[in-house]
């Protein structure tokens, strides 16, 4: 009895000793995966970060652009304004020239009369 007492004994440890076995392998193989786990959120944070500043990069990009081209409307306006100046200033010119075109044929004409 004490014999298959001792088999018994040897038997449960051999088995206790197989699932401490199979539990270590276990535990191995889940450090691993999480281990794979954490180096994989590790580069997706590293991905969002960069696409982060990505994004900012290119907001900031476009505030120039934005920037950039309402300084060039008013500039056009600007100009525009200078354009439309420039036009009733040749205006006013011809407007002149006109007139003293005309005073000077009259003075012509007089001095013509004259003689």
């Amino acid at each position: 009895a004490l014999h298959l007492q001792a088999q018994e004994e040897l038997h449960a440890r051999d088995e206790l000793e197989g699932a401490r076995l199979e539990a270590t392998g276990r535990l191995h193989d889940l450090t691993t995966q999480l281990s794979a786990a954490t180096d994989q959120l590790a580069a997706m944070k590293e991905t969002l970060a960069n696409s982060g500043q990505h994004v900012k990069d290119l907001t900031d990009e476009l505030a120039a652009m934005k920037e950039a081209q309402a300084e060039h409307k008013r500039q056009v306006t600007d100009l525009a304004a200078q354009a439309n100046d420039q036009e009733t200033a040749v205006r006013q010119a011809q407007t002149r020239i006109e007139a003293l075109t005309l005073q000077l044929t009259q003075a012509q004409e007089q001095a013509t009369d004259m003689q």
